[in-house]
């Protein structure tokens, strides 16, 4: 088991396009650049973020099938099979268009599936609504006191679903860690803002209308 996030049958993917990376996933980078601006082209709009120059895109695992999208990135040295951290965007084509979908009721449902895999050592912890880029959102940190796939170690995420304008995009912030106490997780709504301070501002702009070159979004 990979990651928690695609365990469930929900439509959940992950987003990723990069200008500056190359074919064996390594960033390309001036000395002393900290962090780079990603663009992606997803579905309807450009995703934009920030990422640390020293982690990579990783491009085995950056796909598009169907109404869902995924990218993935990890620090440098790290693989899917052996990962400490690990940032996560996904896509879902078309959700946004069903009035009753929200992110709120999106991540619920992620965390009832982890309770259903995990049993008494899932983390479901709400941290409520948000606005990303003037698109409604919901957090949670949601993971895994005891992964049941790897002895002794657990996992837990933090997850900002975003409604886009035609689109679900869900960024995933990771971490695997040794077991640890239900009552006691590694991350808190204390933490999680230091976890994406390399990671946002999140923004968006229409696509195509917007080609890459032109959206004005600050990403300072």
């Amino acid at each position: 088991m990979r990651r928690f996030v695609l365990l469930v049958a929900l439509v959940y993917v992950t987003g990723f396009a990069s200008a500056g990376s190359g074919a064996e996933g390594t960033l390309s980078v001036p000395d002393g650049v900290k962090n780079v601006h990603i663009t992606s082209p997803i579905y309807s709009e450009l995703v934009l973020h920030r990422l640390p120059t020293t982690w990579n895109p990783l491009p085995a695992d950056q796909r598009d099938v169907g109404p869902t999208s995924t990218r993935t990135y990890l620090p440098k040295g790290q693989s899917l099979d052996d990962w400490k951290d690990i940032l996560i965007v996904q896509s879902a084509y078309g959700w946004s268009k069903d009035w009753m979908n929200t992110p709120e009721s999106f991540l619920r449902g992620l965390g009832r599936s982890h309770r259903a895999l995990c049993g008494a050592d899932a983390i479901f912890e709400p941290l409520g609504e948000t606005l990303v880029d003037g698109h409604p959102a919901y957090r949670a940190i949601i993971g895994c006191a005891a992964h049941p796939g790897k002895p002794g170690t657990g996992e837990i995420n933090y997850f900002v679903a975003v409604r886009g304008t035609n689109d679900l995009y869900v960024f995933q912030r990771g971490m695997r860690v040794k077991g640890f106490s239900p009552d006691a997780p590694p991350m808190s709504a204390n933490t999680v803002g230091g976890l994406m301070k390399d990671i946002e501002p999140i923004a968006f702009c229409d696509w195509p209308a917007d080609k890459q070159g032109e959206c004005k979004k600050t990403r300072s």
